[in-house]
């Protein structure tokens, strides 16, 4: 707990050095994009919301991530934007917690679920539309984990849990890591 406290105070660290100097704005994008690894390409749909200061941008996001087993991030995001001949592309790093989002026949099959660990790192490039909106497109590499337990539920368990050889009946734990490539397109409020 203390880890994941340092790094969110570490993220929004370079916003509280440029707050003094510069107004905050409050800052919106909505993202759909595509995951291609090592199971079939699939899609992601996420939203943040946050504050600009300068050419930093510090945020909280959520998602819904369908690449093998639908689940919802929950993150915080940082970015930095770049101005290059009248080019703006920007780096970013999100962080947080994946939650397994599990239907009916998942919670048949499965005793129990844990989320995990999920990131976000990438590069992008933004260019104005209408008047004050960007839209922008972006690379990125993307992880998240999470675990499944089942627990066989044979006929001849009797209903106190008990297997007909006296033991307890086995609990398998499954835990994926799915690491990914993302392409993203957007628009910034």
């Amino acid at each position: 707990m203390k880890n994941k406290i340092f790094l969110v105070a570490l993220m929004l660290l370079p916003l509280a050095m440029l707050a003094q100097k510069q107004k905050p704005a409050f800052h919106s994008s909505i993202a759909s994009g595509l995951l291609v690894g090592q199971s079939n390409p699939s899609g992601v749909v996420e939203t943040i919301n946050g504050i600009r200061i300068g050419n930093w941008t510090a945020g909280l996001g959520a998602g819904i991530d369908w690449y093998r087993q639908l689940s919802v991030p929950l993150f915080a995001s940082v970015q930095r934007n770049f101005t290059a001949k009248h080019q703006e592309f920007f780096v970013y790093a999100n962080g947080g917690y994946n939650m397994l989002w599990m239907n009916d026949v998942m919670k048949q099959a499965f005793v129990d679920s844990d989320g995990g660990l999920y990131y976000d790192v990438g590069i992008g490039h933004q260019m104005p539309v209408f008047k004050k909106h960007k839209l922008f497109v972006s690379l990125g590499y993307t992880g998240k984990q999470y675990s499944l337990k089942e627990q066989p539920n044979f006929w001849w368990i009797d209903p106190g849990g008990i297997g007909p050889d006296g033991h307890e009946p086995t609990t398998y734990t499954y835990k994926h890591s799915l690491r990914r490539i993302n392409l993203k397109i957007g628009l910034r409020l």
